[in-house]
């Protein structure tokens, strides 16, 4: 795949201005580009979070209207990854992300949609 190293990933389906990867979500997003139902891929910041954690990766699935957002939670750190599909594949991109990550052993969650409250 072109332009992944370790931590790091740019160029191909991946777009977006970060190109930096939590630790162990390198293989994920390999996988990803790969992933012929994938038209695109945009990596978030890497934002902190309050709870360290154990360092197991987690995946969270959550549905937005034109893409899957998978919220990747490491140690004390959190990434958005937006993945964006081929036009009509949206459901079959989802299971197959999701039994990849079954299937990697890495925990994994489900939300119909993100919170986004205002006050």
């Amino acid at each position: 795949m072109e332009g992944v190293m370790k931590n790091h990933a740019a160029g191909g389906k991946i777009t977006g201005t970060h190109t930096t990867v939590i630790d162990h979500a390198t293989e994920l997003v390999v996988f990803l580009s790969e992933n012929i139902l994938v038209e695109k891929i945009v990596l978030g910041a890497i934002t902190g979070h309050t709870c360290q954690g154990l360092g197991n990766l987690r995946v969270k699935i959550v549905s937005e209207s034109c893409c899957a957002l998978l919220v990747v939670t490491q140690k004390g750190a959190v990434q958005d990854i937006r993945v964006y599909p081929k036009h009509g594949t949206m459901q079959d991109m989802k299971l197959a992300i999701a039994r990849y990550i079954r299937n990697e052993r890495i925990e994994l969650g489900f939300r119909r949609f993100r919170n986004t409250s205002q006050n």
